[in-house]
């Protein structure tokens, strides 16, 4: 099982590597200013921090296994959904549909196996980097 989860966790960092590899390329094919599609990386980690806190009452309500499996699923639907995106908002709403994934996905076993603060570790982690992306690239 733990090559199931460590393929999950190379699935969400190579997505991440291409986003932030391909922005200038991806406004480009959008007719975008690469500025702007900061949003994409933006609106893919406030979703995530934001949704950390539920994830565990979730793998206690339906089981880690079940949860883990519809993250693959709901990460796997907003891949294909960014690759089908003809614009901007299309774009960072699939990012979003991602992060409901990757979010239920990490946040189980950060429950279960060493408590609160890592989630809470996580929480802030991506708050702050969101912030200071959004900050770097106004």
């Amino acid at each position: 099982m733990l090559w199931l989860v460590a393929t999950a966790a190379f699935m969400q960092m190579l997505d991440t590597t291409i986003v932030n590899t391909a922005l200038p390329s991806m406004a480009v094919s959008l007719g975008e200013s690469p500025l702007r599609m900061q949003a994409v990386v933006a609106s893919y980690a406030l979703a995530v921090a934001m949704l950390i806190p539920a994830s565990g009452w979730l793998a206690d309500r339906f089981g880690t296994r079940r949860v883990f499996v519809a993250a693959v699923v709901l990460f796997s639907a907003g891949s294909l959904a960014c690759a089908l995106s003809r614009g901007l908002m299309q774009l960072v709403a699939s990012r979003v549909l991602q992060a409901l994934g990757l979010w239920k996905r990490k946040a189980p076993n950060a429950f279960r196996f060493t408590g609160t603060c890592v989630t809470l570790f996580l929480l802030v982690y991506y708050s702050l980097w969101a912030i200071v992306i959004g900050y770097r690239f106004r």
